[in-house]
Parts: C-alpha cells; structure tokens; sequence
C-alpha cells in the first residue's frame, strides 16, 4: 500500500468517526490489559493561536484530551512505570513532553493538576530551538530562511533547510539559532513566545516542587544523535546534566532527540547513568528502548483515543 494511499485511507476513517461521534456513537477502545503506551506532546498554544508547526496542541484539546484518558486508561507516573507498577486489568499510559517549553509550565501544568494526572517533561539546555525559529521564519519571516541559507552558504533549498538542519553539530546549531533570533523582526519573536519560549532554571525549580511533574534528559543542544561521535554525544548529554545537577532535580530517564539513535549510543548512554530510554518508534531489534507515540493535533479527541488504544495511526 503507497504512503498516499494510506494517507487518503487513515483521514478517511477520522471523518467516518468524527461523523458517527455527532449523532452519539462512542468508539469502544481496545484495552491490551498490562501494556504500556508512551505519549509525546511538545508544546501547548492558545486557541486564538493558528499551528505554525504540527507539535503544538491547543489548550482546550489537551484539556478534553487528558479528561478522556483518564476516563478510559490508567495513567503512569515515570516512576511508576520504572518500578514496574502496571495496572494489568488496564492500557497503562505515561504522557511526556520533549523540547522543555515555558507553556508546559504556564498553560499544560494546570490542566494536568486539574485532572491529578502525572507527566514527564524531557529538558534541553538552549535559550531556543533551532527548529522553533524555522518554523516561525516559514510562518511569519520566510526571506529569513533564504538569508540564512546564503549568510552560511548552505547547500540545500528554502523547502528543504529543515531536514538539513537536523544533521548540524552543535557548533552550527548554536550560530544558525542566533542569526535567525537576532535578524527576526522583534514584534514577531514577542507575538509567537509560546512557540520557541523555554524553561528557566527558575521555571524547573517551580515545577520541581510539584510531585506529578518529573524530568528528563533530552539532550542539551538537541542533536540527531545518530550523527555524533562518542565525545561529542557525552558532551551534549551532560550539558543537561550538569543543569538538572545545579538545581539538585535528579534524572535518570533520556528520550533521543528527533527520535533517532545508534546501536553504541544506547549503551553510552548507559554508562552515563540513565536507566530509561526512550525513542521513536518501537524497534524490535533494541527493545530495551522504549518507543513512544507523537500525539497528532490535526485530528479529534476520539480519532486520537483510538490510535493510543491501538499504538499507531
């Protein structure tokens, strides 16, 4: 079957259940009693906010979101699972955010407090990610993008610099941020804070005192760690180490970046002390890493209940 064929296929079923859900239909989820599904969102908007990326939800959806899963599923604290405290008669769902955004904080925490459920939230250590300032670029600024690809001489294509830029060093990723943030127009760096804005030292202490919030080592410049070479990926994974160590938050849990990794990276990572690995998608070939569900905005409440019963799309 052609990616496109399935594409076409898989939006078709959302709109026949997005239609039986109006005249009162409710789906009937599959349980898989004991197993452990894995959820990544990212950041969370507003719902005056129009998606510049497909990584955000809105605030009103996570809140409908969360209500239902805990309505449906038995929700994990990372501990818990880590000790292998699974409810066997139930789905068993562990919700986790990457990229450590100010609105995990600001406009995800009360939701996740109103509803008593736990997360887990994977931190790097940069003022902004490089791919959050991409994304504004194509949205608000896109000449921005052709004069980073001529400042730098990169050979790629304005549609293309996202892709190219997931395999940068981290000396790159760090230059190629701060010309985009210093040749952005002000009033749209201000306008789109919830989209590149991160966690202070200050927000992660406040968080830190809340006992259904706990923390991950997502890398420090956000590499594809694929591409690193053994000193360089220890550098990167201390970077975040050394942050959560300043402010005396223990971490034992790591979730790749992008989530791509090498056969030798896991077991460096090993080494380092984490005991909790998380990826992508599940691989068969490493299953002591743990695969993990990227939640789509795109698609209802129900259509996205049904895909976590069932772990995939």
């Amino acid at each position: 079957m052609s990616s496109i064929f399935r594409k076409i296929s898989r939006k078709l079923k959302w709109s026949i259940v997005d239609a039986l859900v109006k005249v009162g239909w409710r789906p009937k989820f599959i349980q898989s009693p004991g197993e452990v599904r894995i959820l990544v969102f990212h950041g969370v908007c507003l719902e005056s906010e129009l998606f510049i990326n497909g990584r955000f939800i809105h605030r009103t959806q996570l809140d409908h979101l969360l209500a239902e899963l805990s309505r449906n599923f038995n929700i994990l604290s990372l501990d818990t699972l880590v000790r292998g405290e699974l409810n066997s008669s139930k789905l068993n769902i562990l919700c986790t955010f990457d990229d450590g955004y100010k609105n995990n904080l600001i406009l995800a925490n009360p939701l996740f407090e109103k509803h008593r459920l736990p997360f887990t939230i994977f931190c790097n250590d940069v003022p902004y990610h490089l791919m959050d300032l991409i994304d504004i670029c194509q949205y608000h600024q896109p000449e921005m993008l052709q004069k980073l690809i001529s400042h730098f001489n990169i050979r790629t294509t304005v549609n293309d610099v996202k892709n190219y830029c997931k395999n940068l060093n981290g000396p790159e990723v760090q230059k190629y941020s701060e010309f985009l943030v210093e040749n952005l127009r002000p009033e749209i760096l201000e306008k789109s804070k919830n989209f590149w804005e991160v966690l202070t030292d200050e927000d992660l202490q406040l968080l830190a005192k809340n006992e259904h919030v706990s923390f991950g080592n997502h890398g420090a410049l956000h590499l594809n760690y694929q591409t690193l070479s053994d000193d360089e990926l220890v550098e990167d994974l201390r970077g975040v180490a050394n942050r959560f160590a300043r402010l005396n938050i223990s971490v034992d849990a790591f979730a790749y970046p992008y989530g791509t990794y090498s056969a030798s990276s896991i077991s460096l990572i090993k080494k380092n002390g984490y005991k909790f690995l998380l990826s992508g998608d599940p691989d068969e070939k490493h299953p002591e890493l743990m695969g993990r569900l990227t939640i789509n905005p795109f698609i209802s409440v129900q259509n996205q209940l049904i895909a976590i019963a069932k772990g995939h799309y």
